[in-house]
């Protein structure tokens, strides 16, 4: 079994779908119910790209969303590897997630 595969099947098992792919990169997507939602959207996701350029694919986490004052943001935690996500990615969603709440609500 491919890391490929074995990443896919890990991913599945967290809620991920695959969302699109071409020959670079693939997106996998989590859908989840944590607060403020997208100002544009009303969703709440979790994107995990997956670049295959080598045999330890390199990844990235991001959540990429409208505040509720229109402001957009984009937080991403990169520069890691395939191998590295089974123990990093429950992790690094909760800092993301945590990390949204902050910057999203409005300063006084």
């Amino acid at each position: 079994m491919t890391i490929t595969l074995d990443l896919a099947a890990f991913l599945s098992e967290r809620g991920y779908r695959k969302y699109e792919q071409n020959n670079s990169k693939c997106l996998w997507q989590s859908r989840r119910d944590f607060l403020p939602l997208c100002a544009s959207n009303e969703k709440s996701w979790i994107n995990v790209w997956v670049y295959h350029n080598d045999a330890d694919p390199p990844c990235e986490i991001e959540i990429r969303a409208e505040a509720p004052d229109g402001t957009w943001f984009k937080l991403l935690a990169y520069s890691f590897h395939a191998t590295d996500l089974p123990a990093k990615l429950a992790g690094i969603e909760q800092r993301l997630i945590a990390a949204w709440k902050a910057v999203a609500e409005p300063t006084p």
